[in-house]
């Protein structure tokens, strides 16, 4: 996180002498969720960092926490990591997600600069617009957009070899969700051997969101998803 003190003059007219920074290891923001909107209510910080948030992008309790008067973008993770950081009354505006030069997929690192608690924002990050925007591109969620929610999921199917050699994991992919629902471009970022990238990449192509929107307007976006592969 990037925090920028303002000048005196600046601080006793606009903004608080105080601001609340607070972490959270979550573990779980889903089955968490309950709790981590009464610890909200109860101690009202005004940045939360939560970490292990064990959901993929697409799964994130958006909707909840915006109700509970906080903005938040997220890197997520189904299983193992995930963070986010929320702001109370705005809209956080990403400046960096993952870190610089590391091409590990275990990673997740998301960067606001805590200059914009006091801005008014427009803008998602990548997407055209301002406040951050580089335009032509998609968006990622968070900053005043309202992530897809997955309308139909279509499950991988193993390979022979796959099987036979008992292999089990996800397979993390960053999908474009377009604005009609549809999935357009698809990345790997984490892979399995033995045919099963494939079939992931298959079956996320299938799939069907209720799409992102910005300001009411359906947009695309970009996203990670996690596909699981697990013997029954």
């Amino acid at each position: 996180m990037c925090v920028t003190q303002p000048n005196a003059e600046k601080r006793s007219r606009a903004a608080p002498s105080n601001i609340i920074v607070a972490t959270y290891n979550v573990n779980g923001v889903n089955g968490r969720l309950p709790r981590l909107l009464e610890w909200l209510r109860e101690t009202s910080p005004d940045v939360v960092c939560l970490q292990e948030l064990k959901t993929d992008d697409t799964k994130f309790p958006a909707q909840a926490i915006a109700e509970a008067g906080y903005g938040a973008i997220w890197h997520g993770q189904r299983s193992h990591h995930g963070v986010a950081i929320l702001a109370r009354g705005r809209a956080p505006v990403e400046v960096r997600r993952g870190l610089p030069g590391d091409e590990d997929p275990q990673d997740r690192v998301v960067t606001r600069c805590a200059r914009q608690l006091v801005q008014q924002l427009d803008g998602s990050g990548i997407g055209e617009g301002s406040g951050g925007g580089t335009g032509g591109g998609p968006y990622r969620p968070g900053s005043g957009i309202v992530a897809p929610r997955l309308l139909k999921e279509v499950k991988a199917a193993y390979t022979e070899e796959a099987r036979l050699r008992n292999l089990e994991g996800d397979v993390v992919l960053e999908i474009v969700v377009r604005r009609d629902g549809s999935v357009g471009d698809v990345n790997l970022v984490k892979g399995l051997p033995n045919g099963l990238n494939d079939r992931a990449i298959a079956a996320v192509r299938q799939w069907r969101f209720a799409p992102a929107t910005r300001l009411g307007q359906p947009v695309d976006v970009l996203v990670e998803v996690a596909v699981e592969f697990k013997l029954r």
